[in-house]
């Protein structure tokens, strides 16, 4: 995949561009979101995130494992 996109379809996604993308998700966050208001890139933001803690944590339950306190 030459380039990545913020909203993609993760799952049809293989293994090296799913890490490329969960690596680069806040440069795609940024540039999404970067002729926004203050507000618009907040809430965008912080969309994004809630999507990556879901993703995140689908990937650990197929390991039998749950992400870390800390995360949340």
């Amino acid at each position: 995949m030459a380039a990545h996109r913020l909203f993609c379809d993760f799952a049809s996604l293989n293994r090296k561009d799913a890490g490329d993308w969960v690596s680069n998700c806040s440069k795609l966050a940024d540039e999404a979101f970067k002729d926004s208001s203050n507000q618009t890139r907040l809430l965008g933001n912080l969309l994004v995130l809630e999507q990556y803690m879901h993703t995140l944590e689908q990937g650990l339950q197929e390991n039998g494992e749950e992400p870390l306190p800390i995360t949340y």
